[in-house]
């Protein structure tokens, strides 16, 4: 039996949201412009319909890497817009339907080109199959110890105190400043072999790699302050201990909208019955309102650009400082977002049309090559690239933070063997 309630569950999770946003998130967040919502007739008509389109492209399952990317792009960057688009009264009325097709865009053009391509791609595009499957976890395992080692020989020494954590992170930026080859490295093992590691522990009940994981975790939060690690872990770790149970990867689109729906409605009754907003405010807001947040402001910077950047003091160095001055009155503030709103902000419409036709041609390729190998990697692989892409630019996800050295590996290390588990050879539990 396969479980399909999107229909109901993506609705349900909004207005859990809803509640959440308006009863604890707007008062805790309203000197960074975060307004109560108004809950008049617009507000049903804008949410009814991004709901309706939002269903339409929501995957039902996963059956390929590119339904991966489907299910977190919805999730993280147009679900919780169908709620608090007008938060920030920054998208009015006026500017609501091209702002939702500019979310909308990048899913839709995934859909098109696979359909369009995928069986003309395959006839040319091979995987080119050096190493065994089995052998991949070894190599993240690798790249790994090395981002560990050149960690500790830049950094030094740290501390595990929570409150001085800020001050380790911002140390370990200026001591890396100077080291480009061991940043490379520790972006890489942190941002990439790091979550891919923790996918194979899931997926194969590694407990020695689970222990090195550990470890590493630790490490970075000792020596950097760094808690994104941890988080990247257990999240690639739990989709890969999904997809080997066939119960759970069957139903695993429906598992994850239940969980999410869990959690939130908990956090609302904390808030409601106990004032207790610590769920709402560390784990709500950081998924479902930072991420709005952040678009509405490069939404109004896009269409703002020549009058906004008079409004600079001096020169800055990225869009993202700028958006973090203007909107949020901090220079020093990094402010990122979805790769295809910071290229909308960087370059306009064509280079936002760029990152989403390049962005979708690499999801075709993983759909081929997994349809080929049935390497779980892809999966692994396609739920990395597309939560890096949530937070930052697709030229930086795929040479800084190693996505394309990964996809790289995956490919090459894709050749079934007798030990290698395949997807439809994953045990039932």
């Amino acid at each position: 039996m396969t479980l399909r309630p999107k229909h109901l569950l993506l609705p349900l999770l909004a207005l859990v949201f809803l509640a959440t946003y308006q009863f604890c998130l707007v008062g805790l967040y309203a000197n960074e412009g975060m307004l109560p919502l108004e809950m008049n007739l617009t507000f049903v008509v804008v949410f009814a319909v991004s709901i309706c389109a939002m269903s339409f492209i929501f995957p039902s399952s996963i059956e390929k890497p590119s339904d991966v990317f489907l299910l977190f792009y919805v999730i993280i960057c147009v679900l919780w817009n169908s709620v608090i688009w007008s938060a920030t009264r920054l998208v009015t009325l006026q500017t609501v339907l091209p702002y939702f097709a500019l979310l909308m865009l990048p899913p839709v053009c995934v859909i098109l080109l696979r359909t369009i391509l995928t069986q003309r791609m395959a006839l040319v595009l091979k995987p080119v199959m050096v190493a065994q499957q089995d052998q991949l976890p070894l190599v993240f395992a690798a790249l790994l110890v090395v981002g560990a080692v050149t960690a500790v020989m830049v950094v030094g020494g740290g501390s595990f105190d929570w409150d001085s954590m800020y001050a380790r992170r911002l140390e370990g930026r200026d001591l890396y400043a100077n080291h480009v080859l061991a940043g490379y490295a520790l972006n890489m093992a942190t941002n990439s072999a790091l979550p891919m590691c923790g996918f194979f522990v899931g997926y194969r009940r590694s407990l020695k790699l689970a222990l090195l994981c550990i470890a590493f975790v630790g490490l970075m939060f000792f020596l950097l302050g760094l808690k994104a690690p941890a988080v990247n872990f257990v999240g690639l770790g739990v989709l890969g201990l999904f997809l080997s149970i066939p119960f759970c990867r069957r139903n695993l689109v429906s598992l994850l909208l239940l969980g999410i729906f869990v959690v939130y409605a908990l956090s609302l009754l904390l808030v409601i019955i106990r004032n207790n907003t610590f769920l709402a405010d560390y784990l709500v807001r950081r998924i479902s309102m930072v991420q709005p947040q952040l678009q509405e402001f490069y939404f109004d910077y896009f269409t703002k650009i020549p009058s906004i950047r008079g409004a600079l003091p001096h020169a800055l160095s990225d869009t993202t400082f700028e958006i973090g001055y203007l909107y949020l009155g901090n220079e020093l503030s990094n402010a990122n977002t979805n790769a295809f709103f910071y290229e909308l902000s960087r370059g306009g419409i064509p280079a936002y049309m760029a990152a989403s036709i390049v962005i979708s041609l690499i999801y075709v390729a993983m759909d081929i090559f997994w349809k080929e190998t049935r390497s779980p990697g892809f999966l692994g692989a396609a739920a990395l690239f597309a939560v890096l892409l949530s937070e930052q630019s697709w030229t930086a996800v795929l040479l800084t933070s190693g996505m394309a050295v990964t996809l790289a590996l995956v490919t090459l290390f894709s050749y079934p063997s007798r030990h290698a588990q395949t997807l439809e050879e994953a045990p039932d539990a």
